[in-house]
């Protein structure tokens, strides 16, 4: 599952263990096992709390287990003048005590880097393969009881270049999606055969450098969207391509702080029934460090996504929220979370029994962190999540809370 500040998952977490590693700054001295010219930072995150609403099911249905989790990860990251090669993976799995069904077993697997052809030019690349649970408490989720595994191979080139204050950067994208059931689903909904697909994205972005570390920008962009299978279960023919113009700016503060905020307009069209969806998008993502005890990771993202449901065409998602580090004192450090979404539904044209309505999901987060040394930290983790919306075929209604022991070894 996503942790908080992960801007390009635009979706809210429930209160369970995170699969993400451990995001305290691995930037001490302490850190990192040398390797050649690369650098290695391993992490190991235990986690035993209880869960009250395993299944995420409204008032008077709730179940209640005990679990256990561990997610270790590793990151390689070259120390080189010029030029980067980055490798790094991470595996989650947790345990439920009274709701095996629940159990999941997520990892992942990337590489990234970049080739200096001068000093303002540049070509980079990234690579992932995952495999991670659409866990119930999760934004347009449609499973019954076991979770459902997407595994998403997301590629990625890009090439950037400067003249002087002027500068552009162009990028293509290419993701494989492949669905994996393993229960029943909510009978509008599409197994995960319906659901396969790729999808594709290339970029323009042209800006201008006002005074160091601070830039405006424009950028275009195209995406198309195809499903493996032309027709699905449900007779629909999901294909869409879309366009999206918008305007940015960056501010980047001796690498101490960096903040990068759009907005824009996005249109999705969907080749059959011809519907268009089209919406005013934004976002804002970065790290904001101007008191130094402080770190603050905000996060804004809106955007148009597919959707599970078979009586749905797509949704309008948007997530505001932001995630905060504070160090009390050397030994001491507080870490909290939180965040809001809307997810605004477009009805299938011609469905009985649908209309549009926004689903509404919560998320809040506080913890605390002892450091026995640099390497080793343990401390509680308390979150909240909760849920709700007017469909009763769609819509999750839930409020659920997990109290959890943590202990984090870093090396």
């Amino acid at each position: 599952m996503p942790s908080f500040g992960q801007v390009t998952t635009p979706v809210i977490s429930p209160a369970v263990p995170s699969e993400a590693p451990d995001n305290v700054p691995l930037t001490t001295e302490e850190l990192g096992i040398p390797l050649g010219s690369f650098r290695l930072y391993p992490t190991l995150d235990i986690r035993a709390g209880y869960d009250t609403n395993v299944f995420a099911q409204p008032a008077g249905q709730q179940t209640g287990s005990a679990y256990e989790a561990i997610s270790p990860s590793l990151q390689v990251r070259s120390d080189w003048s010029n030029h980067m090669l980055n490798f790094g993976g991470f595996g989650a799995f947790g345990f439920y005590n009274n709701a095996t069904a629940q159990n999941y077993q997520n990892f992942g697997f990337n590489t990234d880097g970049r080739v200096d052809i001068q000093r303002d030019w540049n070509l980079s690349a990234s690579a992932a393969f995952t495999g991670t649970t659409e866990l119930l408490g999760t934004p347009d989720v449609a499973q019954s009881v076991s979770p459902s595994v997407v595994y998403a191979v997301p590629l990625s080139l890009s090439m950037f270049q400067r003249f002087n204050r002027l500068f552009y950067q162009a990028t293509g994208t290419a993701t494989g999606l492949r669905y994996s059931d393993s229960s029943q689903l909510n009978t509008s909904a599409l197994p995960g055969s319906s659901r396969d697909r790729n999808e594709f994205g290339e970029t323009l972005r042209a800006g201008y450098e006002l005074y160091e570390g601070f830039d405006f920008w424009v950028q275009g962009g195209l995406n198309q969207r195809s499903y493996l299978q032309y027709i699905n279960i449900a007779g629909q023919q999901r294909d869409s391509s879309g366009w999206s113009v918008v305007g940015g700016s960056t501010l980047d503060l001796g690498g101490i702080s960096k903040l990068e905020g759009f907005v824009g307009y996005t249109q999705q069209n969907y080749f059959n029934p011809g519907i268009t969806t089209g919406a005013v998008t934004f976002g804002l993502g970065g790290t904001w460090n101007g008191y130094q005890p402080l770190i603050v990771r905000p996060f804004v993202l809106r955007s148009i996504n597919e959707t599970v449901f078979t009586n749905y065409q797509d949704y309008l998602s948007t997530t505001i929220g932001a995630e905060f580090i504070y160090t009390i004192h050397s030994d001491w450090q507080l870490n909290a979370g939180t965040s809001f979404s809307l997810l605004d539904y477009t009805p299938v044209p011609g469905t009985t029994g649908t209309f549009q309505h926004t689903d509404n999901f919560y998320r809040l987060s506080l913890g605390l962190l002892y450091s026995l040394r640099p390497q080793i930290q343990i401390g509680p983790l308390y979150e909240f999540s909760a849920a709700s919306g007017p469909d009763p075929n769609t819509s999750q209604n839930f409020t659920r809370h997990a109290i959890m022991f943590r202990l984090v070894a870093k090396q």
